[in-house]
C-alpha cells in the first residue's frame, strides 16, 4: 500500500484533547489549548490520562472528531494512537488526524511548541495544516480459526521481542514470507530483535545500530539488539513483505519466554516454538504537521537529534 500524498487538513469543528496530568500538571497548556479552540467555536472534549495508561476515548459512531490532539510526550502520542488505532481497525471511517503540542522531553512525534500554540491553531482553523500520513506495522500472535481467537495490535513505531529476563539473551528464528516462500533472513542469539517502521526508526531501534528512515519511504528496518555476531546487522526491507519470529531457546534456568513490546506497552509472551507475524498494516495513520512533511522532517532530525551537526560550520 502506497502512502497518500499530503492533502491540507480542513478546519476541525469537533476535537478529543488529551491532556497527560504528569507533563502538564498544572493543566496550563490544556487551559491554552481548550481556550483558543472553543474560541474558534470548535466543540472540545477533554480525555485525561496518566503514567503509562492508553486514553480511553470516548468512541461514539455518531460523534466522532474531526482531530484528536495531544498534550503531552511521544509516550503519550503513541498509546493515544494505540487507542485510536484499534478504533480504525474496526472502522469503516477514515483514520482520525492526530496533533501532538509537545509538553514533555524530545517530542521527536509533537509538531506544536508551547510558544508557537497560537499561530499554530490559528493555521490548524484556517485549514492550512498538512496531514501527514505515517505507516503502521500489524502484529498477529496465535493462528485464527473457529477455535482460536488470534490476537492482534498495530504498532506506529516499532515492535520489541526480548527475554522476559532482561540479564538473559535469547535465540530468535526471523523468516520473511508466507508459506512454501519463506526464506530464513538470520537466527540470531542476542537480546532481543526491534522491528521498526520508518516512523520509529529514530526510536529505539537508533539506539540499537539502526539506520534512520525517512517515513515517505516505504520500508521496514530489522535491527538485532546487542547480537552475540559481527555479521548481525540492521536491514531494510521492503515494507510489504511478512516477517515471523521464532523463539528457538530462551537462556534461562528459571521462567523462559520472550516479551513482545509494541510502542514501548507490553503485549504477549511467546513461548519457545510459538511465533509471531508483523507486516505492514492495510491502513496509514495521519499525523498533523504546520508544514510541509518532508520539510518537517528534515528539522526536526537537525534539531532534536543534532543530525550531522559540525561545530565548525554554522547552520544554514
Amino acid at each position: 500500500m502506497t502512502l497518500p500524498s499530503s492533502p491540507l487538513l480542513k478546519a476541525p469543528q469537533r476535537v478529543w484533547l488529551v491532556h497527560h496530568q504528569s507533563t502538564d500538571p498544572e493543566g496550563a497548556i490544556t487551559a491554552r489549548t481548550q481556550g483558543l479552540l472553543k474560541g474558534f467555536g470548535v466543540d472540545v472534549t477533554t480525555i485525561e490520562v496518566s503514567g503509562r495508561d492508553c486514553p480511553v476515548l470516548p468512541i461514539n459512531g455518531n460523534l466522532t472528531p474531526d482531530l484528536v490532539m495531544v498534550i503531552g510526550g511521544d509516550g503519550t502520542v503513541l498509546r493515544t494512537l494505540q487507542s485510536l488505532t484499534q478504533q480504525n481497525r474496526h472502522s469503516a471511517e477514515l483514520p482520525v488526524p492526530l496533533l501532538a503540542i509537545n509538553a514533555g522531553k524530545l517530542g521527536f512525534l509533537t509538531r506544536v511548541e508551547g510558544q508557537t500554540l497560537e499561530p499554530a491553531i490559528t493555521q490548524l482553523i484556517a485549514g492550512k495544516a498538512f496531514l501527514d500520513y505515517r505507516s503502521l506495522l500489524t502484529v498477529s500472535q496465535g493462528e485464527a480459526s473457529p477455535a482460536n481467537q488470534q490476537k492482534t495490535q498495530v504498532a506506529l513505531n516499532d515492535v520489541v521481542l526480548k527475554h522476559i529476563n532482561p540479564s538473559q539473551m535469547t535465540t530468535l528464528q526471523v523468516r520473511v514470507g508466507e508459506g512454501s516462500h519463506q526464506s530464513l533472513i538470520a537466527t540470531y542469539d542476542a537480546d532481543g530483535v526491534i522491528i521498526a517502521t520508518p516512523s520509529g526508526s529514530t526510536a529505539y531501534t537508533l539506539s540499537a545500530g539502526g539506520p534512520v528512515v525517512a517515513p515517505m519511504v516505504d520500508a521496514t528496518v530489522l535491527t538485532p539488539i546487542c547480537p552475540h555476531s559481527w555479521n548481525a546487522k540492521p536491514i531494510v526491507l521492503p515494507a510489504e513483505e511478512i516477517l515471523t519470529i521464532t523463539p528457538l531457546l530462551t537462556r534461562s534456568s528459571g521462567t523462559g519466554g520472550v516479551m513482545i513490546s509494541i510502542d514501548g506497552q507490553e503485549w504477549g509472551l511467546l513461548e519457545k516454538g510459538e511465533s509471531v507475524t508483523v507486516t505492514k498494516a492495510n491502513f496509514s495513520q495521519p499525523l498533523v504537521s504546520l508544514e510541509p512533511p518532508d520539510t518537517a522532517f528534515y528539522r526536526v532530525l537537525k534539531e532534536k537529534l543534532h543530525w550531522g551537526l559540525n561545530p565548525r560550520v554554522t547552520p544554514q
